[in-house]
């Protein structure tokens, strides 16, 4: 079986929930797929699990008895970083090698003769949650084929363990993950966690790639040295931040499209006061303004990447948008997500 993960846009309140606000994400209609299978894998005696990241032209084989090791060092880990730089394994490939690890720390499920392959769709390292959403599949994947059915709350952590080693931080991947798993929109602050929000609204959605992206660490850490410069000012933004995101979930609910777009606009020059955003997603966002699209604001951790336009005619908008030299390509909110595929829930 294949499995289908969506990608994953911020509608608001990025930054801000670093510091325990709210943020909203969505999940969109674009994917990482997973396919796990058993097959016969031998090397020199050895049977092998296989990780093919095909898209990357990247693939391992690797004992049970290794996989072991790693997720041995894994736990005894100093930093995530020492981890990562002592392993001698392509960082890329790791992620999902502690993914399995945990999964046979657990159950001691052989992985022999099993070879997973993982392709994705998602444009990479342009706030979409790429490596989120390959993490989520290839869980749920792997999961399905060794007949393991946790829990939604055990999934999404199981999962999140491939994007704290590929982001190189133990916080990674709290929204990005829980929303890439239900599908829909999702809700998240550090005191309650990811809520999957009952949201029926269908939007049509402009992304429009307006360059090379920043790391979002360095974002992160840019906003950091904000906040302990002046802290009440930059708290008073993260409460302004707060509030597009508490009024924004109330009129996704009331399917106020123009109203949740206003509040996007806004949500945008809040961040570009904190100093995220881009030449580029700043003339996005202008431009989204002059051809009246409801909204439009980055998305993820800013500088570059993707802009966001919460549109009203998509054709028109994206035609503009090729005139003035950018790529930009229509998507949806994908109502479902990689959980769906989980029906009865066991315990890991």
């Amino acid at each position: 079986m294949e499995i289908l993960a969506p990608g994953v846009i911020k509608l608001f309140g990025e930054h801000a929930v670093v510091y325990g606000k709210l943020s909203i994400a969505a999940a969109i209609g674009v994917y990482a797929k997973c396919k796990a299978e058993r097959i016969e894998i031998n090397n020199e005696n050895k049977e092998l699990f296989r990780i093919e990241l095909k898209d990357l032209n990247k693939s391992i084989s690797i004992s049970n008895e290794d996989i072991d090791k790693v997720y041995n060092d894994y736990l005894n880990r100093k930093s995530i970083d020492e981890f990562v730089d002592s392993q001698g394994i392509d960082h890329e490939i790791l992620p999902y090698i502690i993914i399995a690890g945990k999964i046979r720390k657990a159950r001691n499920l052989s992985l022999s003769n099993t070879e997973v392959v993982i392709t994705s769709d998602i444009p990479m390292t342009r706030g979409l949650a790429s490596s989120s959403a390959c993490s989520v599949a290839y869980t749920v994947a792997l999961a399905k084929l060794l007949n393991i059915n946790l829990p939604d709350s055990q999934m999404i952590e199981l999962a999140r363990e491939g994007d704290k080693v590929i982001h190189k931080s133990e916080g990674a991947g709290k929204i990005d993950i829980s929303t890439s798993y239900y599908g829909g929109y999702v809700s998240y602050n550090g005191d309650r966690g990811a809520k999957k929000e009952d949201i029926n609204a269908d939007y049509k959605l402009v992304l429009v790639n307006t360059g090379p992206k920043k790391k979002t660490s360095e974002t992160v850490g840019h906003v950091a040295e904000l906040y302990n410069k002046n802290k009440e000012q930059i708290s008073k933004i993260f409460d302004e931040i707060e509030h597009c995101s508490i009024e924004g979930l109330k009129m996704l609910k009331k399917n106020d499209a123009k109203s949740v777009g206003a509040l996007m606009y806004k949500n945008h020059e809040l961040l570009t006061i904190l100093e995220v955003s881009s030449d580029g997603l700043d003339k996005a966002v202008e431009l989204a303004k002059q051809y009246n699209q409801y909204g439009a604001k980055l998305s993820g951790g800013g500088g570059g990447g993707l802009a966001i336009v919460l549109a009203n005619n998509p054709d028109k908008f994206i035609n503009a948008l090729k005139k003035e030299g950018f790529d930009a390509f229509e998507a949806n909110i994908s109502k479902l997500g990689a959980g769906n595929y989980i029906k009865e829930k066991q315990t890991l």
